[in-house]
């Protein structure tokens, strides 16, 4: 990598002002590598070379270009009056540091595990000295087996490129920064090798920042342990994990902290169509952003948590979802819970798509939470997203939130819904919210009208399958998005498509609430699978001036 100036893009990613506007964007509404399971293996063949004396190691040979870690007379014993040639390899009991005095990217050279070497330590750390450059690790094969902790851009910027073989580390991964100097900024780029750890770090701490690349390979945090967890901006901490591969966790957190002592941290992570992400308990989405390009979270729910999806957990942070994909269980039969005090925003990039939320069964206040502005549910060019399903018996009379929490009086999460049905009944009330600009809703809706919220919504006699029920009438009333109308807007008038055309059902000033209901219940479509009804909330604008004359 010679010539890239990678030290500098590192400061850079990590920067104030970019990061600002591009957070700002995104929550506008707009041979084989070993399995997890040779961990024991890998622990076992690490007793075998450990040196009789611990010692710290760091790796300084003279020449140019890659070197690879089995040089034995690259690597020196670390002392403050300089420890001299070590005359052997590292140990399984030795502490290893890596520095761009001799190994910068910048420079064409890093310090390289191929085929055939196992490579061990106690710990292993690059970035641990202040020298011009970046540390730079290449994983080509072999393995590198760290008891404990593996360290990428400890207190100085380092890298790591993993294309094949296995990065194992005992207790934690560390990329961008720890220790007392909370400087750290840390790249790992994954397109081929197997990572396991127990716990893995992504920008640990304030004044910290660190990228996962996770493009191919494996990412195994241990799921199967309870003290497993991936998380991504931590304490003050700002981390990027971009997935286009497979991962698994115990939890995952996206801007998390340890307790109230600390800043929240700053997460951003996305999903590509090709990743799954297993998560055997929780996924946290506390400060920052989880952007969906068409991959899948698949939750195992082991724990019965209070919750296995929170958006927005702290008062102080500011969380959204946002993109298409799919939120699942392993088993259909365990309920998912769903904490929304942020945005959910879908957004199919031009393409009709959904951003899924139907295996989900209850959503729910936090209970240490509040109220926010704009909190709910949004669908922007083409996208759709399909609501957590409500699954109940509903009495005559008796409102049921959609979209927020189903005891609710009335819908207060911007485009959820209340229902009101007339008779008995007992379903599954499934849909969502969609944008305007999708070409699969229904032709006809009056073109002198602005629309402000389009819906589909039906009761279903299945949880997983589109099979109406037969009810006798259902009264609706929706939480529009009231940022969505202008000065001039005078009225508001909702449709409703009865399968043949559009049909007003209900009409109000802007205002109110924000809130606008049908004029009476309304039987079921007759046909398609929404048969309580597409519906379009539109606007009105005033026409022409109005004068007064006195």
């Amino acid at each position: 990598m010679p010539g890239s100036g990678l030290s500098e893009r590192i400061a850079s990613d990590a920067g104030e002002a970019p990061a600002g506007e591009a957070q700002a964007a995104i929550f506008s509404p707009q041979a084989d590598p070993p399995k997890s399971t040779g961990c024991a293996y890998l622990k076992a063949g690490m007793m075998s070379v450990t040196n009789s004396q611990a010692t710290d190691l760091y790796f300084a040979a003279g020449c140019s270009g890659p070197a690879a870690w089995d040089t034995v007379g690259g690597w020196r014993v670390f002392q403050s009056a300089g420890g001299g040639v070590s005359g052997r390899l590292p140990a399984s009991n030795d502490t290893v540091r890596i520095n761009a005095a001799t190994l910068a990217a910048e420079n064409g050279n890093a310090l390289v595990i191929t085929n055939g070497v196992h490579a061990v330590c106690d710990s292993f750390a690059s970035g641990y000295k202040d020298y011009p450059g970046t540390a730079c690790l290449k994983l080509d094969g072999g393995t590198l087996t760290s008891r404990t902790s593996t360290v990428i851009g400890m207190y100085y910027p380092g890298l790591a490129t993993l294309a094949r073989g296995t990065l194992y580390s005992g207790t934690d991964l560390y990329i961008g920064g720890y220790g007392d100097c909370h400087s750290g900024r840390g790249i790992v780029t994954n397109t081929g090798a197997t990572i396991i750890a127990l716990k893995v770090h992504v920008g640990h701490e304030a004044n910290t920042f660190g990228r996962l690349a996770h493009g191919g390979g494996t990412l195994d945090c241990q799921a199967t342990d309870t003290r497993s967890s991936l998380q991504i901006g931590y304490n003050g901490g700002v981390g990027e994990f971009e997935a286009g591969a497979d991962f698994s966790a115990y939890d995952m957190g996206i801007g998390l902290r340890g307790s109230a002592l600390f800043p929240l941290g700053t997460g951003t992570v996305t999903v590509t169509e090709k990743a799954v992400g297993e998560i055997r308990s929780q996924l946290r989405v506390s400060n920052g952003a989880l952007i969906m390009k068409g991959g899948q979270f698949r939750f195992q729910n082991t724990s019965e948590t209070l919750a296995n999806l929170y958006v927005c957990q702290d008062a102080d942070g500011q969380a959204l979802i946002r993109g298409w994909g799919r939120f699942v269980c392993n088993d259909p039969a365990k309920p998912l819970r769903l904490i929304n005090n942020g945005w959910i925003i879908a957004d199919g990039e031009g393409v009709n798509r959904e951003l899924d939320f139907e295996r989900f069964s209850v959503v729910d206040n936090d209970p240490h939470g509040r109220p926010r502005n704009g909190n709910g549910w949004y669908a922007v060019n083409k996208g759709r997203v399909l609501f957590p399903r409500v699954d109940q018996s509903f009495l005559p009379g008796t409102a049921v939130c959609w979209g927020d929490v189903p005891s609710k009086a009335v819908p207060e999460r911007i485009n959820s819904v209340a229902l009101t049905f007339t008779a008995p009944v007992t379903c599954s009330i499934r849909g969502g919210f969609c944008a305007s600009d999708r070409n699969d809703l229904p032709r006809g809706l009056p073109e002198h009208l602005r629309p402000v919220g389009l819906w589909c919504i039906g009761a279903c006699s299945e949880r997983d399958r589109l099979i109406p029920v037969s009810f006798a009438g259902v009264s609706l009333t929706f939480r529009y998005d009231h940022t969505k109308l202008v000065a001039t807007d005078r009225k508001l008038r909702l449709y409703r498509y009865d399968g043949n055309a559009w049909i007003q059902v209900g009409t109000g000033l802007p205002g109110g609430g924000n809130r606008i209901a049908t004029d009476t219940a309304l039987a079921a479509v007759a046909s398609g699978e929404y048969n309580i009804g597409w519906f379009a909330l539109l606007a009105a604008e005033t026409n022409g001036t109005v004068l007064s004359i006195f």
